[in-house]
């Protein structure tokens, strides 16, 4: 959870933090592990990678929204705080079905 939200955080975009942190999470599974189960992790750190990228502050969309509503980026980030609760949320309830409810 924590590489893929650093690197969404750093990169600002979703290919940034998908090829960089992805390739680490593969390497770091042991070969054999059930569908359901690299599902439910693949699912967690992309939510996360997500969240990294809605909360980073070189997002072009972010900067792009600030500059057109002549807002600061800090309050907006502030803004997004309540529905980044909610991508983590809805990840965390993604990763419990495919890991438990699929067993």
């Amino acid at each position: 959870m924590v590489l893929p939200f650093i690197a969404g955080v750093t990169s600002g975009i979703a290919v940034g933090f998908v090829g960089a942190s992805f390739p680490f999470i593969a390497a770091l599974l042991p070969s054999g592990v059930p569908l359901h189960e690299r599902l439910a992790l693949e699912v967690l750190a992309y939510g996360f990678g997500y969240m990294g990228l809605i909360l980073s502050p070189i997002h072009a969309c972010l900067i792009v929204s600030c500059s057109h509503f002549k807002t600061r980026v800090g309050d907006a980030l502030l803004r997004l705080l309540p529905a980044t609760a909610l991508v983590m949320l809805g990840t965390l309830a993604w990763y419990a079905l495919l890991q438990y409810a699929l067993r």
